[in-house]
């Protein structure tokens, strides 16, 4: 059976998951997330794929990527699972699948960048992994909303300001009661596990006539986009 198509635009939002196989954990302690990064950077250097947020969680990772190609996405996504599993089987001395077969890609709406952002940096509070999401050592929460010395690295990875000065605003949309209201994580959620787009009616129906494909979640509204 072919593979699904992978719907990229260049220089648009993207969202990417990668989980590992069955779910199984795929980080096992602070040295194995500090190399995924830095394996990340340099192939996002190299392709010239900026991101604009990310969560590295125990058996999965959010990243918002905005590729130049279309093929620097794919590159980058490929190049670096492919490192990080050479690295846990030397390290663990084991072999056999680490990721699961399809990672999750799906486009968003530059209006809604903020949405994504936030879904993916409250991943750990949604988790009950931390009290606050700038708690968490490995997401660009800490960058986004502190923006203080311990999140100085974080601006090595994060090459996209999706902020720009606008840093209240972003803390009062990030704390915004609607972060965590289930039916707008489910919303979130439907868009994700069926790659389709994350944006308003207008942006979907661009991107739907650029593919002469359907890319809506039918009949269960949208999240609002950023305030």
């Amino acid at each position: 059976m072919a593979r699904a198509m992978r719907y990229i635009i260049p220089n648009l939002p993207h969202h990417a998951i990668q989980r590992g196989n069955n779910r199984q954990n795929i980080f096992f302690d602070k040295a194995d997330r500090a190399y995924f990064l830095s394996k990340l950077k340099k192939l996002l250097e190299k392709e010239k794929v900026l991101m604009g947020s990310y969560c590295l969680m125990t058996n999965h990772v959010h990243m918002l990527l905005y590729p130049q190609r279309r093929d620097a996405l794919i590159t980058v996504m490929k190049g670096t699972a492919q490192h990080y599993t050479q690295y846990v089987n030397r390290k663990y001395k084991r072999s056999g699948k680490l990721w699961e077969n399809r990672y999750k890609l799906h486009i968003v709406d530059p209006e809604y960048e903020w949405v994504v952002a936030r879904y993916i940096e409250n991943n750990p509070l949604r988790a009950k992994m931390v009290k606050k999401a700038e708690n968490y050592n490995f997401s660009s929460a800490r960058f986004h909303l502190l923006n203080d010395g311990a999140s100085a690295s974080d601006g090595e990875v994060i090459t996209k300001d999706i902020i720009q000065a606008k840093r209240k605003e972003y803390e009062d949309f990030f704390y915004d009661l609607e972060a965590m209201n289930k039916d707008h994580i489910a919303q979130v959620a439907d868009v994700i596990q069926q790659e389709k787009v994350l944006g308003g009616e207008k942006f979907i129906k661009w991107v739907e006539g650029k593919f002469n494909a359907c890319l809506r979640i039918r009949g269960k509204g949208r999240p609002a986009k950023k305030k």
